[in-house]
């Protein structure tokens, strides 16, 4: 399957690497009101203490929640109540009836809940483009993801930022049948940042 088959985009990279910043300002260039989810870390001394989890879906019922939070020796814990609600009722009502489903982001705590796996399944099955963040370090629930067909991962560092994202937004602006417009927007991307070419690696 050749690349701009894939209809279901991921960034990973490390962390800092600007990945759920990428993903909204993408959103934001598309000028689509996707569904799915978003996730807020709160971090202190260099740690997050916290993570919500925001729904963009509207009527999928809860709109916001705690996804995790640290326990006493600063490891962050699932709040599987939350990540239900929240995400996976987001994703559940997305799949086929918003433009674009967002996954920000898909990491190893989430693959703990069963419903919340099988909506992250369901919306890579339909036709509905999928943009997401997911986690750069191995384990089942993101290897999985990662390995599918019509998954496009592409790896992010803080020096080829401005690529990806052009990228991003060329390949998701032909999936929604926005690429005039997205064209534009690359164009003018590279025009302020200079050449930067995502075949350089």
């Amino acid at each position: 399957m050749a690349p701009a088959a894939k209809k279901n985009l991921f960034v990973t990279g490390d962390p800092g690497a600007g990945k759920s910043t990428l993903v909204r300002e993408a959103v934001r260039a598309l000028g689509v009101r996707p569904g799915g989810y978003l996730t807020r870390a709160f971090p202190r001394r260099g740690r997050k203490i916290r993570c919500e989890i925001v729904s963009l879906t509207p009527g999928a019922g809860k709109r916001a929640g705690v996804l995790a939070s640290a326990d006493r020796t600063g490891v962050l814990r699932l709040n599987p109540a939350d990540l239900e609600s929240v995400g996976a009722a987001a994703l559940e009502r997305a799949a086929g009836r918003s433009p674009l489903v967002v996954m920000d982001e898909i990491g190893h705590l989430e693959g703990a809940s069963a419903r919340f796996r099988k909506a992250v399944a369901a919306c890579l099955q339909s036709a509905t483009p999928v943009l997401g963040a997911i986690k750069s370090s191995p384990g089942p629930f993101v290897d999985r993801i990662k390995s599918r067909e019509d998954v496009l991962v592409l790896e992010l560092s803080p020096d080829r930022y401005s690529a990806v994202k052009r990228e991003v937004i060329r390949l998701l602006g032909a999936l929604l049948g926005t690429a005039a417009v997205t064209s534009k927007i690359a164009a003018a991307s590279e025009a302020r940042n200079g050449r930067n070419g995502l075949d350089g690696r």
